[in-house]
């Protein structure tokens, strides 16, 4: 409505300025016609002399002047309607035909810029959300590659293992028991791959966390002290006072779990003790709680990749074991709670694990 009432009211306004010189113009003529007869008195007795020199030349006046606006008002049309409809037009068939990286400029559409503008806002939503379900498609092509594989390896061995005992390859019951193990070491791995599928599952849809009012130096010193006694590593913790923070302590210890053990787990390849630092200090608007190791760090390129889902660190750095979902599973929690995660590598070798999040008061 808006764009079709503009242009009527452009019409009409050409169109009676022209009229209006037009008619102009005609007075101008009955005056020049008609003064010399003014000015003899004879205009009441004149008056048929005057209409048939005046009106014809009016109305000529008037067709010429008319024909003139409507002649500018189809140019005006052509330049400020037909062009930009060619080109939204020409839009429309190049994004149909998938080019969604063709741009329409908005200041050269006159009359059509707010639609220009519209559809230049729809083509860059559309390119978004095709490039995010393109990420998509990719991301589940590779994670139903993933879990084949990491299903495929234990059942087969399952398998294997079963049909040796079945078929009287363990012959004693020593080798009976040693299969018995294996079989069984593989079903936890198999059941832990997918209790953290269906736990990552669950964060992706955004659950409603158990919030409340935590003093994370309390909270942390407490882990600490916990976890100390179930790894073997030199453990130390700094801990700045008064940092508050709207957690779910349950899934937080998740998150420090995930953390501790992949830090256990890379650390332990160095051929050295094994050295755990906890650190907790304000930065900014944050809490920012640090775990650092002694171990020997990752690539750059590794470090920006280990919370993608599966992913797993270099097999010659000779670190095994473990579903690839640890990590991902501590940034979607992190990210539930409006934080942030990120690894980096220390200048004096390692690894340093950091968990930002923000301060209530």
């Amino acid at each position: 409505m808006r764009i079709r009432n503009r242009l009527l009211a452009r019409q009409i306004s050409v169109l009676l300025l022209f009229l209006a010189l037009g008619f102009g113009c005609a007075f101008l003529v009955f005056f020049l016609v008609a003064s010399p007869i003014v000015g003899e008195q004879r205009m009441v007795r004149d008056l048929g002399l005057i209409a048939a020199r005046y009106f014809p030349i009016a109305g000529v006046l008037t067709l010429v002047f008319g024909s003139l606006g409507v002649l500018m008002l189809a140019a005006s049309s052509r330049k400020r309607v037909y062009a930009p409809l060619a080109k939204l037009k020409a839009a429309a068939f190049r994004i149909r035909d998938g080019n969604l990286d063709y741009e329409l400029a908005a200041a050269d559409q006159g009359e059509f810029d707010d639609l220009a503008k519209a559809f230049e806002e729809m083509r860059i939503h559309l390119k978004d959300s095709t490039l995010l379900a393109e990420r998509a498609e990719k991301e589940r092509i590779s994670l139903t590659a993933n879990i084949t594989h990491d299903l495929r390896t234990p059942v087969t061995s399952i398998l294997g293992y079963s049909e040796g005992i079945l078929d009287g390859v363990a012959q004693t019951p020593e080798q009976v028991r040693e299969y018995a193990a294996i079989i069984r070491r593989k079903a936890l791995g198999l059941k832990s791959l997918v209790d953290d599928l269906a736990l990552l599952s669950v964060l992706e849809n955004a659950p409603p966390l158990q919030l409340e009012r935590v003093d994370m130096a309390v909270w942390l010193r407490g882990y600490v002290r916990a976890a100390e006694l179930e790894i073997s590593a030199a453990v130390t913790c700094e801990c700045e006072e008064g940092l508050y923070c709207a957690a779910d302590k349950v899934k937080l210890e998740r998150v420090m779990n995930n953390l501790v053990g992949n830090a256990v787990k890379y650390a332990a390849s160095a051929d050295r003790p094994l050295e755990l630092r906890f650190e907790l200090r304000r930065d900014g608007d944050a809490a920012l709680l640090s775990l650092s190791d002694n171990g020997p760090g990752l690539p750059p390129l590794e470090a920006r990749k280990v919370f993608d889902r599966f992913y797993r660190a270099d097999p010659s750095r000779g670190v095994v074991g473990g579903s690839g979902l640890g990590l991902s599973i501590a940034r979607q929690i992190v990210l539930l709670h409006k934080g942030k995660i990120w690894i980096t590598n220390r200048p004096g070798g390692g690894l340093s694990a950091n968990v930002s999040l923000p301060l209530v008061g």
